[in-house]
């Protein structure tokens, strides 16, 4: 159900979108198409996944014929529409569904289209036999609803048949060869069928597209001069029109006066030779009314209401005296043209201007009914009247632009200033069923009667028919007509050359088949089989064989067995023939067996094989034999493999420790019988701990292999490098004969490592300690030698790192006294011989208790003896102090919760190692810890190191953004000492700057001191922090930093490190102090 929603929604919207797209090489005015692409895939669809997709054949053509209907037809979405959609839907669907049904019948809906009869009988049934329903019913259909005039009923009729039939042969080949099954057979035709069709197909549209482009701004053209062309013969007869009129208004203004008599003789004549002027009119100038009524019995009225009652009273009119016509529409007389609001205007305006002549207009709705040409006639002088020719404009325009058989719609528009502002008088409009938007639209502005009108035109359905070229609906039609041919024809050849292709792939299977059969029981078997003659010559080789020696099996036939028993045999003198097993197989008529033999391949390689020879013996005649071998090499190499494994480290392929020591043993012994002496290092990658950390085991793993190979290609050829374990490597340089050389080499090995190495796309840096020892100078057995060079390798790390170091009595005695602290660091790290003390800090200005600062502390005797900065640079240096730090933080956090019980605004101030920051499991830990002990990460200060911190400031930086966003803030410790920029200060997440104590010890007394001081406080709040001051002893040192805006202070004038009972008891009293004193001022 879901696939059949998905297949009928699928072709809902390919039909609408096609069927948009077939729109756009529509003949204009839009309606005839020569290929209507959407029925070609409605068929496709309904053939590849059957009568289920017919209701998104409907539901689609529905939509696009509502759209089609309203774009062309009624502008609007109307039972029009709807009733046109249903129309045309209805025959799609019995038109995929005939065609779908003859494709079943004649040639059956899987039919591959392979032979030419069935290729044209598709091409018939699918195109011009089914195509006929649609273009029926649809023609039909639009013909009753009054969409389709009768005139255009057998042209649209073929141009629809056409279109579909062409979208049948060409879409409907083109969708099957997509989707069709089986895929194998239709998807091979994409590159000899569907390409090229595709490629002729998209030309022959394009050209249509520029093609119609030209012939649709030719007919635009053409109806441009029609217009023009009529415009200029109705104004040429108007023109006539008006100087008759002004030729009778010059023979009257030679009268002495205008009688009837006069008025009739010339009027009649002017009405006779004109068929244009529909009544001639006198109408004098009559300033007293009354004089006017006694001379002519005539009296003077007016029409504003639609009766005539006397006029009233006014100081001019221009009555009608005079009159002639050929309707009895015209002006009666003694109506006054003054009294008219529309003439009124325009006659004085007129006369004012001294016009000779001027046409006025009367309308009513937006239709012409009167249309004037006046002639002002002047005696003595002085303005006696007007002439006026009553014109039928209407029947002059239905005359001259032939019944308006061109037009769909004329309108004209005045643009004169002397009449109502953009007029605009409707001449012709007719009501077709088509969308004007669909027709030519034109505008343009012409002059007659005296004054400028716009006239907008809209053609009519015949002009486009009738001017538009259908040779361009002829020529692509034409053009198609090739693509459905060419396509035939490709699907015909194609078929041919597939079943040509079959029968021979059919025959050559055959042949296959049976010398599979033959050779079925030869391969079926795992090992390799040779056939030879009773020359000893080869006969056959299995593909077994084939494969372990590299030949095909006519390469080798009649080749005789020495080719592969011996690698030059050919051509040299070969061994004895009584020698060979097979000989002796054939001669002796045994079954031979070898344990361990060579055969040679092509490749002129060998491998070990064990081997049988089976004498063939037929009729008691020995024929040949078959030789039956297997591949040994492997079980071979394995033995040799487990011995080089136990001497061979697996991740860098370096010899092991245990290959080191029995190689360190050989030279010893060698420099001993030569009298030389030599040299072994011990190389140790610094910080690798911290690579593994951060970059996990498996990239260091990668760095270690990589490194052994940056290292090796630095060393010669008799130098002895190896992997003694983790991220140690020995190194023996037995041909140091010079220091300086041993040295040049170690320089080259050191910075080979001075730029990072790139693993899986991350920079790793890392760097060596190297320590050497002299045989025989250092040592005369390799457990000295190697000792020695352990601590000269400890000795190089003190130094600084990435660097080497001989070994010394120093450095041994050196290296004796880290290895006790270090066992001493374990021991009590172990029975928790350790506590933390706090020392109070406190505000420069209230004095107040604003936090303490946790302080480690040894109870082991040997480490208390030590400088704790001794200590801890050597729980850094051998790894222990990320456990020490992380003790030290679960204590710290644990005796805080008591601390600030009582004091919840109180600070923590903790050290942390440098070592620590530089670990990603630093982060979590952290956010552990606070979710345990449920502390505010807002009261917690970590101090750094300022000395240590600007080694490797960027990873560094980074984890203290993680922990910053918690909400712990950063103090830099003994600020001054180190080398900080104020670059990185800025980079850096820190709240607080320390002046270390060696600045404030006697800062009361030396100059340079304060000054120290004081910038460093004026630094820190220029960066936005507060300042710190350790080391405060006495009241003058509080006093002036409190001056100089110092925050923050610490040390002995307070009080010492005191661990947490004793704290909390001064803190008591300390408090009680300080009110007390505060009370007293």
């Amino acid at each position: 159900m879901k696939n059949a929603v998905q297949y009928n929604l699928a072709v809902c919207l390919i039909y609408i979108i096609t069927g948009y797209i077939g729109l756009m090489i529509a003949v204009p005015p839009g309606y005839a198409t020569a290929i209507w692409p959407p029925y070609g895939i409605a068929l496709g669809f309904v053939l590849v996944w059957g009568l289920k997709t017919i209701p998104g054949v409907f539901i689609g053509s529905f939509i696009l014929n509502i759209y089609i209907t309203f774009i062309n037809v009624t502008n609007a979405l109307n039972q029009l529409a709807i009733v046109a959609g249903l129309i045309v839907g209805v025959g799609t669907v019995l038109q995929v569904i005939l065609g779908w049904w003859l494709v079943k019948f004649f040639i059956q809906l899987k039919n591959p289209l392979q032979l030419p009869k069935d290729i044209l009988i598709f091409a018939l049934l699918t195109g011009p036999v089914s195509c006929v329903v649609a273009a029926t019913i649809g023609n039909i259909g639009l013909y009753f609803i009054a969409i389709l005039p009768s005139q255009n009923l057998l042209t649209s009729w073929v141009t629809w048949w056409v279109g579909d039939s062409i979208s049948a042969l060409i879409f409907t080949p083109v969708f099957l060869i997509v989707f069709a099954q089986p895929a194998k057979l239709w998807r091979s035709r994409i590159t000899p069928i569907l390409i090229p069709l595709c490629i002729v197909f998209i030309t022959i549209v394009f050209a249509y597209f520029f093609y119609r482009q030209s012939e649709i701004k030719r007919v635009q053209s053409e109806f441009m001069e029609t217009t023009k062309y009529k415009l200029h013969q109705l104004t040429d007869k108007l023109n006539l029109t008006t100087e008759m009129g002004r030729e009778l208004a010059f023979f009257l203004a030679l009268k002495p006066s205008i009688t009837n008599a006069d008025f009739q003789y010339l009027g009649g004549n002017l009405l006779q030779r004109n068929s244009i002027i529909q009544s001639v009119q006198w109408v004098p100038k009559v300033t007293n009314r009354n004089d006017f009524n006694k001379i002519h019995q005539i009296k003077i009225t007016d029409k504003s209401t639609g009766q005539y009652y006397p006029e009233k009273n006014k100081s001019e009119y221009y009555p009608v005296l005079f009159s002639l016509s050929k309707s009895e529409d015209t002006l009666p007389i003694g109506y006054d043209l003054l009294s008219n609001p529309n003439l009124s205007k325009i006659i004085k305006q007129r006369i004012q201007d001294k016009s000779p002549f001027f046409s006025m207009v009367l309308s009513k709705k937006g239709e012409i009914t009167k249309v004037f040409i006046a002639s002002a006639i002047y005696m003595k002088g002085e303005l006696a009247g007007l002439l006026v020719l009553q014109i039928n404009l209407l029947d002059l325009f239905k005359d001259t632009f032939d019944n308006f058989v061109n037009y769909s719609n004329l309108t004209i528009q005045q643009e004169s200033n002397h009449s109502t502002p953009n007029a605009v008088y409707k001449i012709y409009e007719n009501t077709e069923y088509l969308n004007t938007n669909r027709l030519i639209h034109i505008s343009l502005s012409h002059s007659f009667l005296g004054e400028l009108w716009n006239i907008q035109a809209i053609s009519s359905l015949y002009f486009i028919n009738y001017e538009y070229s259908w040779q361009l609906w002829l020529s692509l039609t034409t053009t198609l007509l090739f693509c459905v041919l060419m396509n035939i024809i490709l699907f015909i050849l194609y078929g041919q050359r597939y079943l040509i292709e079959s029968l021979a792939n059919a025959r050559s299977l055959q042949l296959q088949t049976e010398k599979a059969k033959t050779k079925l029981l030869l391969n079926a078997t795992g090992e390799g089989i040779l056939w030879i003659d009773a020359n000893y010559n080869i006969s056959f080789i299995n593909t077994v064989a084939e494969n372990l020696l590299g030949y095909s099996n006519d390469e080798l036939k009649e080749e005789p067995i020495y080719k592969i028993l011996f690698e030059k045999a050919l051509n040299e003198i070969s061994p004895p023939l009584e020698s060979l097993s097979v000989y002796k197989a054939i001669s002796e008529k045994m079954v031979i067996k070898t344990n361990e033999s060579v055969f040679w391949r092509k490749d002129h390689s060998y491998f070990w094989v064990e081997y049988t020879c089976i004498p063939i013996i037929i009729k008691k005649t020995v024929k040949g034999a078959a030789i039956i071998f297997s591949d040994i090499s492997e079980r071979l190499e394995n033995g040799i493999k487990l011995a080089k494994m136990a001497h061979t480290d697996p991740l860098t392929k370096l010899p092991n420790r245990l290959s080191f020591f029995d190689f360190l043993e050989h030279a010893i012994a060698r420099a001993q019988r030569n009298k030389k002496q030599f040299a072994i290092c011990f190389i140790d990658v610094d910080n690798f701990k911290f690579i593994n950390d951060t970059f996990g085991h498996v990239s260091g793993d990668k760095f270690l292999s990589i490194l052994s190979g940056l290292i090796r290609a630095q060393l010669r050829d008799t130098d002895y490098f190896a992997r003694i374990g983790g991220d140690e490597f020995g190194l023996i340089f037995e041909e140091a004969y010079q220091t300086h050389d041993l040295i040049k080499i170690l320089k080259r090995i050191l910075m080979t490592f001075d730029k990072p190495i790139l693993i899986d796309n991350q920079y790793m840096k890392a760097s060596l300690s190297i320590g050497i020892s002299i045989y025989p100078k250092n040592g005369k057995d390799p457990e000295t030698l190697f000792k020695n060079a352990d601590i000269a390798m400890y000795q190089a790390k003190e130094l600084g790192k990435s660097t080497f170091s001989f070994y010394s009595e120093y450095a041994n005695e050196r290296a004796l006294k880290y290895n006790q602290i270090e066992l001493a660091l374990l021991q009590a790290i172990r029975e928790k011989r350790y506590h933390v003390f706090y020392q109070p800090m406190v505000h420069t200005v209230s004095r107040k208790i604003v936090g303490v600062e946790a302080l480690l502390r040894w109870e082991d005797e040997m480490l208390k003896s030590l400088p704790l900065v001794e200590s801890l640079l050597i729980a850094e240096d051998r790894g222990i102090i990320y456990e020490l730090g992380q003790l030290i933080l679960q204590l710290s956090f644990n005796e805080y919760q008591e601390i600030s019980k009582n004091r919840p605004n109180l600070h923590l101030a903790i050290n942390i190692s440098i070592k620590q920051l530089e670990s990603t499991s630093f982060t979590t830990l952290v956010k552990d810890l606070l979710n345990q002990y449920q502390i505010n990460p807002k009261k917690i200060y970590f101090e750094i190191k300022e000395a240590y911190f600007i080694k490797d400031p960027d990873k560094i930086i980074s984890n203290m953004m993680v922990i910053s966003n918690f909400g712990i803030r950063f103090v830099l410790d003994n600020f001054g000492t180190g080398y900080s920029s104020v670059h990185l200060l800025k980079k850096l997440p820190l709240s607080f700057l320390k002046i270390d104590r060696t600045f404030i010890s006697e800062l009361e007394k030396k100059t340079d001191d304060a000054t120290i001081a004081l910038t460093t406080i004026q630094l820190s709040h220029g960066l936005g922090m507060k300042s710190i001051a350790e080391g405060v002893e006495n009241v003058e040192q509080l006093e002036l930093l409190k001056k100089w805006g110092c925050a923050i202070a610490q040390g002995y004038y307070f009080a010492q490190p005191m661990p947490l009972n004793e704290l909390l008891v001064w803190m008591t009293k300390y408090e009680k102090s300080l009110k007390q004193k505060s009370s007293e001022t």
